[in-house]
C-alpha cells in the first residue's frame, strides 16, 4: 500500500532537460562546441597557411644559382691580378727589396681570397660568397622545410615525389634522389651540431616568406606553435 503524500499524490516531477543541472550541462556543451569550432577553424587556417608557405618554398624564382656573367668577370679579374703578381715576383728576384716582397705576399693573399669567390643570383634575390656550399645550403634548407611541411599536411606520405613533381612543373628539373641526398647531407650537419636545427631553419624561412608576401616578418604565437609542430613531425 502506498504511503500517503501529505502534499498530494500527484506531485509534479521535474521534466527531463530542465533544472539547474541541465542548464549547466547545456552551457558546458555550448562552450565545448565553441572550442571545437575554434580548433577546426584553427586547423583550416594552419592548412591554408602551410600550403602557401610550401608554394613559396618550392618557387624556383627564389633559388640562388651561380651568376655566370659575374663569375666570368671575377675570374678574368683574378687572371689579371695573377699576371701582375708574376711580373712583380720577377722584379723582386732581380731587385730584392722589402717593399717588393711585401707587395708580392699581399697580392698572393688577395688571389687566394678572390679566386674562390662566386656570385649567385635568382630572379628575386642576389648574393655573393666565397664558395658553392653556402648556396647549396640555402637550397637544401628550402627542400628540407618543404619536406617537413608536406609531412605535416599529408601525414604518412613520402614528400620527395611531390617535391620533384612540383619543381618539374615549374621547369626546375632534378632527380628525386638528388633532393633526398641534399637533405640527408643537411640533416647530417644538423645532427653533428654543425648547422642550425630544423626549427631555426623553418623560423628563418617563414619570416622571409612573410616579408615577401606581407612586407613584415613578425608572426603570432599560433604561427610559432604551427612551426614547432612542423619541425617535430
Amino acid at each position: 500500500m502506498w504511503d500517503e503524500d501529505p502534499e498530494g499524490m500527484e506531485r509534479e516531477l521535474p521534466m527531463a532537460g530542465s533544472g539547474p543541472l541541465h542548464e549547466g550541462m547545456q552551457r558546458s556543451l555550448s562552450r565545448r562546441s565553441v572550442l571545437m569550432a575554434r580548433v577546426i577553424q584553427s586547423k583550416e587556417d594552419e592548412t591554408s597557411q602551410l600550403e602557401k608557405f610550401l608554394d613559396w618554398l618550392l618557387d624556383p624564382d627564389y633559388f640562388l644559382q651561380p651568376d655566370s656573367a659575374r663569375n666570368s668577370e671575377s675570374d678574368a679579374h683574378v687572371k689579371r691580378i695573377k699576371r701582375i703578381l708574376s711580373r712583380l715576383e720577377q722584379e723582386a728576384q732581380r731587385w730584392p727589396a722589402f717593399h717588393l716582397n711585401h707587395a708580392s705576399a699581399d697580392l698572393r693573399d688577395y688571389v687566394k681570397l678572390t679566386a674562390g669567390r662566386r656570385f649567385r643570383r635568382s630572379k628575386l634575390v642576389s648574393a655573393n660568397g666565397s664558395g658553392l656550399p653556402k648556396g647549396e645550403n640555402a637550397l637544401s634548407e628550402r627542400i628540407l622545410a618543404a619536406a617537413l611541411v608536406l609531412r605535416r599536411l599529408r601525414p604518412g606520405t613520402y614528400p620527395y615525389p611531390e617535391i620533384k613533381r612540383t619543381l618539374d612543373e615549374r621547369k626546375y628539373h632534378r632527380s628525386q634522389r638528388s633532393w633526398e641526398t641534399r637533405v640527408d647531407r643537411l640533416r647530417k650537419k644538423i645532427q653533428d651540431g654543425k648547422y642550425f636545427n630544423a626549427l631555426a631553419i623553418l623560423e628563418l624561412l617563414y619570416a622571409q616568406f612573410l616579408h615577401a608576401n606581407r612586407k613584415y616578418t613578425g608572426y603570432s604565437n599560433s604561427e610559432q606553435q604551427m612551426l614547432e609542430a612542423v619541425a617535430n613531425v
